[in-house]
């Protein structure tokens, strides 16, 4: 034999001997993250918080709607009556479309700025449960932990989530997910040329 196929005999060897040596250690876990999740208290304050800022925006679309159905009223009564010139009627109708698109546009823009402020809002109490996690895995033990969304078979004793829970201080209990939204307005439709 020469030096070389000694030499990758051996590290095959060492390979596959940490290989099985490491299959020993491995400690599987997972996390309903979910319920983890919907039984923090911030979480529970940030959807009130979100719920409250999504009915500004909601509040604020509905006027900016209710203008122009107020407008979009009258250019139709004076559209029956007659006591419109077509100049008037031409500079009407881009006043609507204009009003049309600015009530669109904020409506787009209060889906955004939900999800900004969510992710915002959010962000802190995930990374404190990321944290949680990590810190109950090290205590127990575990080299990995899982959501529990992504499995299709576990023991329930590899379920850390109420160790999880506890870590953050709070009892574990029943499942509430709370879902925030941003409230749909409906537009007026504007006449088209």
């Amino acid at each position: 034999m020469n030096y070389q196929t000694v030499l990758k005999s051996l590290v095959a060897i060492l390979f596959f001997a940490g290989l099985s040596s490491q299959a020993q250690t491995v400690k599987l876990g997972y996390v309903d993250g979910a319920n983890v999740f919907s039984q923090l208290p911030e979480v529970k304050k940030a959807s009130s918080d979100l719920e409250a800022y999504g009915k500004q925006l909601q509040k604020s679309i509905k006027d900016q709607n209710d203008n122009l159905a107020k407008r979009y009223e009258e250019y139709q009564k004076a559209t029956a009556a007659g006591t419109i010139t077509p100049a008037m009627k031409d500079a009407t109708e881009k006043e609507l479309n204009a009003m049309n698109e600015k009530v669109q546009i904020m409506q787009q823009d209060a889906q955004q700025q939900m999800q900004k402020k969510q992710e915002e809002m959010m962000k802190p109490v995930e990374e404190k449960i990321q944290k949680a996690i990590r810190e109950v895995a090290k205590e127990n033990n575990f080299t990995h932990v899982f959501n529990k969304e992504v499995l299709l078979y576990s023991l329930d004793t590899d379920n850390i989530t109420n160790l999880v829970l506890k870590k953050l201080g709070v009892t574990p209990g029943a499942i509430v997910t709370p879902t925030p939204t941003v409230p749909k307005t409906t537009v007026t439709p504007t006449p088209k040329k």
